[in-house]
């Protein structure tokens, strides 16, 4: 009896061995590649490098666009407060109603015209 207990459990370390044996060469078969999937990261167009091909840092990079100044942020910050400052408002409760009773006199009739529909096309 523990003779036979003895030869399973070898027998499963000898498949687990084999298993862990095979991972490695399977994997190498795989054909996904790291450079496959993965871009190379591009230069950008004009960027100093030094003639080994590294970036050169001690250039300043050019922006990409006009930095705005503290007149613009001001004026542009106020229109953001403007507008969180409606936002936050919202609608007066008489609003709402009125508008959630529109929306359900809309629903009803669309809902009345599909049913019609509906018939209409059971009926053929």
């Amino acid at each position: 009896m523990k003779i036979a207990a003895r030869r399973a459990n070898l027998n499963r370390i000898a498949a687990l061995a084999a298993i862990a044996a095979a991972l490695p060469a399977l994997s190498a078969c795989s054909g996904a590649n790291l450079v496959d999937t993965a871009p190379e990261a591009a230069l950008q167009p004009g960027y100093a490098t030094q003639p080994d091909g590294y970036p050169n840092l001690n250039v300043a990079p050019v922006a990409a666009t006009r930095q705005i100044d503290d007149a613009e942020r001001a004026a542009l910050a106020a229109e953001l407060e403007l507008a969180r400052r409606a936002q936050a408002k919202g609608p007066s409760a008489a609003a709402a109603r009125a508008e959630q009773a529109r929306l359900r006199r809309l629903a009803r009739s669309h809902a009345g015209a599909k049913l019609t529909q509906i018939e209409a096309t059971q009926g053929q």
